[in-house]
């Protein structure tokens, strides 16, 4: 089993975005999952 944690930094005045971690690392993370599984077989 692999586990990946990603941490943000609080930084004052700054917003998580869900809508662009939605759209840009949810794939990112489908493609190298993909990736692992292949090469895990």
């Amino acid at each position: 089993m692999i586990k990946v944690s990603v941490f943000y930094e609080n930084t004052e005045g700054k917003k998580f975005d869900m809508v662009y971690y939605i759209n840009n690392h949810i794939p990112m993370v489908i493609e190298k999952r993909q990736c692992l599984q292949r090469w895990g077989s």
